[in-house]
Formats: structure tokens, C-alpha cells, sequence
């Protein structure tokens, strides 16, 4: 038993050594930026106030489309993001693509996958937020250089109605103290004057063990406190990513969606092409071919 136990220390001291520039081990562990959610957030604030013209997207269509997909982990390649992208920006009924988190989980990665969403999107509308391996590796601030805010919300208008789309960076299993705040205020403001409102952040929060480490799961009491806050007010569905494994949920009158990944080294990487309608949202998972 006592050598098993020298020979598991060795394969653990090993695999740390050789990995070190692929994985960030100590960030699985202990979140390098916990503590530091509430200083993401105020750069965001910040980003926002800078682009206020990216809180509207407008639309002549009554009914409309938008394509969103998780868990990129662009590594060397970026195949499926760009045909992720490719997909649907060719869709005329798509206003928008979202993309939950994970865009990368290995140093200079965010840098590879900026530039192909940059040269694959045209002038369709690409939007982003952070995951947990986005600020591994301390990465933050290059994740902010190139794609900006990580905490920030949108207004789909069509010619009868609005919808609200708000995205949380949920990236060490935490919205802090200051994001908190500021969902309940964004909430109670200005979801009364929306016909849907779409939350999207990385972490899910139905998490049933410790598959994402401690740095990636929301604690229960925090939980608690956001889906009670959704339900409150009315929020009509919940997209999020993390897990690489697809479920549903319906919990206190509230559809929860977890997306699986579309990483370059899945066999069948999926997306989902979420369908607004004057009373209802609906949603496909689809194969990337």
C-alpha cells in the first residue's frame, strides 16, 4: 500500500511537470481568481460603458433564430468553432452566436481563437463570455484585451416586442458580491419591460459532483439564491456549458439548458439553434458537420 501511495505521488508530480503549459493544475484546485470576481466585474462595467452601442439588435422579423454553442477548448486548431461560425452566419434567420465559455483551456489559445472567429464571422454578430479555463493560467487579462466585457446584457427589439438577453461571468463558480448586485438590479428594472429574458453564463447550476473541481461548481446556498431570483422574476430560460454533457431542466417554472462542447477533439461536437417565438422559446440540438 505504501509504495501504490509513492507511485501515485510520482505520476501526480510527473503529469504536473510535463503539463504545466497545458493545464493549469493549481487553478483546478484553488481559483487564482476567485477573489478576484468582483474586479472582473468592475472592468466590465467599464468595457460596457465604452460600447454602449452593442446593447441593441434590431430585427424586421417577428419570429428569429439565434445559434449558441459551449466548451470550444481551442488548443492548436480552432476546425470546429470556425465551422460552428460558418453555420451560422449563413442561416438568414440567425441574429446572432453566441459562444458560453471554455474558448480555450491552454496559454495563447484565446489569441488563436479570436482570430478565426474574426476572420469567419463577416458582419454577423458574435458574442462571448468567459469560463472557468478562460482565466486559468491568469488569463483574464488577455481574454479582456480580446473580447472585452464577460458581464453584460443585450435587447433583441422586433417591429412588436423586446427581449432581454442577459450574459454572467459565472468563470470561478461565483458571481461575487458586485455581479450579484447588479443581476437583481438589471432584473427588477428592466425584465418588466421585456417579453422574454434569456439568462447565458459558462457554470451550470444543477452541479451532482465534483467532475468540474471545486474551482468550477457553484456553491448550494448560491444556487438557491440565483434560481429563486430567476424564478422571481420571470426568467424564461437559462443556457449554460461546462459539463460537455447535454441536459434539461425545468425547476420552479424556470427551462434550464446545458450545452455540450464543440472542441476539435469531439467526434460529435453540438451546437443549438434556439427559436424565439411571439410565446414560446424552443431549442435544437444539432450535429456540427
Amino acid at each position: 500500500m505504501q509504495n501504490l501511495k509513492y507511485i501515485i505521488a510520482s505520476i501526480i508530480t510527473v503529469t504536473f511537470f510535463v503539463a504545466c503549459d497545458k493545464y493549469d493544475i493549481q487553478g483546478f484546485f484553488v481559483s487564482p481568481s476567485k477573489e478576484r470576481v468582483n474586479e472582473r466585474f468592475e472592468q466590465s462595467m467599464a468595457y460596457n460603458e465604452q460600447h454602449q452601442n452593442d446593447t441593441l439588435i434590431t430585427t424586421n422579423q417577428e419570429e428569429y433564430l439565434f445559434y449558441t454553442a459551449a466548451d470550444v477548448h481551442v488548443k492548436t486548431t480552432a476546425e470546429h468553432l470556425a465551422k460552428y461560425i460558418d453555420i451560422a452566419k449563413s442561416d438568414e434567420k440567425s441574429l446572432f452566436t453566441t459562444i458560453l465559455g471554455d474558448i480555450t483551456d491552454q496559454k495563447k489559445g484565446l489569441f488563436i481563437a479570436h482570430d478565426t472567429i474574426e476572420n469567419h464571422k463577416d458582419n454577423s454578430i458574435v458574442r462571448v463570455l468567459a469560463g472557468n479555463h478562460d482565466i486559468y493560467f491568469d488569463q483574464w487579462s488577455e481574454y479582456y484585451e480580446l473580447f472585452g466585457s464577460s458581464t453584460y446584457y443585450f435587447v433583441v427589439k422586433t417591429p412588436t416586442a423586446s427581449d432581454l438577453f442577459i450574459a454572467l461571468d459565472s468563470s470561478c463558480g461565483s458571481l461575487g458580491k458586485k455581479q450579484m448586485d447588479w443581476l437583481q438590479q438589471i432584473l427588477e428594472e428592466k425584465r418588466p419591460q421585456h417579453r422574454h429574458c434569456i439568462i447565458m453564463t459558462h457554470t451550470h447550476f444543477f452541479d451532482r459532483d465534483m467532475s468540474q473541481f471545486p474551482t468550477g461548481n457553484f456553491s448550494v446556498e448560491e444556487t438557491a439564491m440565483l434560481t429563486n431570483l430567476f424564478t422571481k422574476n420571470n426568467v424564461n430560460l437559462v443556457i449554460s456549458g461546462h459539463d460537455h454533457h447535454n441536459e434539461t431542466y425545468n425547476f420552479n417554472g424556470v427551462q434550464y439548458l446545458v450545452l455540450d462542447d464543440i472542441q476539435d477533439l469531439d467526434p460529435e461536437p453540438t451546437y443549438f439553434v434556439v427559436d424565439v417565438k411571439k410565446d414560446t422559446i424552443t431549442f435544437e440540438r444539432t450535429l456540427l458537420k
